[in-house]
């Protein structure tokens, strides 16, 4: 189940699923130091605000839905490039998912399915799936929550997305800073992420179809949603 969680953690990328833990990547902390402070790995204002270029970049290519603009953010590789296009795919069917559950259900009824252990309809027992999304027309990535840690030493880095509760992973590269998932997992892992990110989209287009049936509440997105995506195996479940 940790191995499931974790490949669910870096499918998803801009499709975050609440409750579920961040892929997480230790810079490295073993740095030349003068006096007791750190030299050559602390980034200047001018790299922060490259970063966030860069997450501004990425976030108005898919309102945009500009896929060309949005595989020029990741460090590009033969390998990558499927997984680059599904997690745009994905990125677009989360702001789709948004607009009709609020013009369904209002902003308290986006609120419940992106907190459904609020929701008092919520069952007991199951995987209720949920996302959240950044805000399309607002300069979140100056959010203070959002952190971004550079090491200038490997020009590497990454950043924290409180919307979404995922860290992304990052690289420097012919001077620009880049998305780089090569560093969360290794070649061999990419047809089971994949994998469960056609498992996510099906289980995001499954929740929009649900939307036009007349009866349809909230929690029965969050479930059955979560039955597609996780399936209803008790094992997984533990």
């Amino acid at each position: 189940m940790k191995q499931f969680v974790i490949l669910l953690s870096i499918a998803v990328l801009l499709c975050g699923c609440n409750n579920k833990p961040a892929q997480e990547k230790p810079l490295p902390q073993n740095n030349p130091t003068v006096n007791g402070e750190s030299i050559n790995d602390t980034p200047s204002d001018s790299e922060v605000v490259a970063v966030k270029e860069l997450i501004k970049k990425a976030h108005l290519a898919v309102c945009n839905d500009d896929a060309a603009i949005f595989a020029q953010c990741f460090v590009a590789s033969d390998t990558m490039k499927s997984f680059i296009d599904t997690t745009f795919v994905g990125a677009k069917i989360q702001h789709q998912l948004e607009e009709a559950i609020v013009k369904r259900f209002g902003e308290e009824g986006w609120d419940l399915f992106c907190s459904p252990s609020d929701n008092p309809d919520r069952p007991d027992g199951v995987f209720l799936f949920s996302f959240n999304v950044p805000p399309k027309d607002e300069a979140w990535w100056d959010d203070p929550d959002v952190d971004i840690e550079i090491d200038m030493d490997d020009l590497v880095g990454e950043f924290y997305n409180p919307w979404q509760g995922i860290t992304t992973p990052l690289r420097k590269q012919d001077g620009r800073w880049l998305y780089d998932f090569t560093q969360a997992f290794p070649p061999e892992a990419l047809a089971d992420v994949e994998k469960m990110q056609n498992t996510i989209l099906k289980g995001m287009q499954h929740g929009l179809d649900l939307l036009k049936q007349e009866n349809i509440k909230v929690i029965d997105l969050n479930v059955e949603m979560g039955k597609l995506i996780f399936g209803n195996d008790e094992d997984e479940q533990k």
